[in-house]
C-alpha cells in the first residue's frame, strides 16, 4: 500500500514537471494572430492546394476515372422515399 501511494506521488510529481514545462514553452513561443498562419507568406512554396506533393506510398492507385466523377460531382444523395 505504501509503495503504491510512493508511486502514485511521484507520478503525480511528473506529471507537475511536464505540465510546467509545457506551459513555460507556450511562454516562449510568439503568438501569433488567428489567420496569420494562413497568410500566403506563411505557406511553404513547395506545397500548393491545387498540385499536391506526390504521393509516397506505392500500394495505391488512382483512376482517371474516378477524378473524373468527382469533378462532375457524379456522386449524389439519393432519397428513398418509405411510403412507396
Amino acid at each position: 500500500m505504501v509503495a503504491s501511494m510512493q508511486q502514485q506521488m511521484q507520478q503525480m510529481q511528473e506529471l507537475q514537471q511536464t505540465i510546467a514545462a509545457q506551459q513555460l514553452a507556450a511562454q516562449r513561443e510568439p503568438t501569433v494572430p488567428i489567420g496569420e498562419r494562413n497568410l500566403p507568406r506563411n505557406i511553404p512554396t513547395t506545397r500548393s492546394a491545387i498540385a499536391p506533393p506526390p504521393c509516397q506510398r506505392a500500394d495505391h492507385e488512382i483512376k482517371p476515372g474516378m477524378i473524373n466523377f468527382v469533378q462532375r460531382k457524379v456522386f449524389r444523395l439519393q432519397i428513398r422515399n418509405s411510403q412507396a
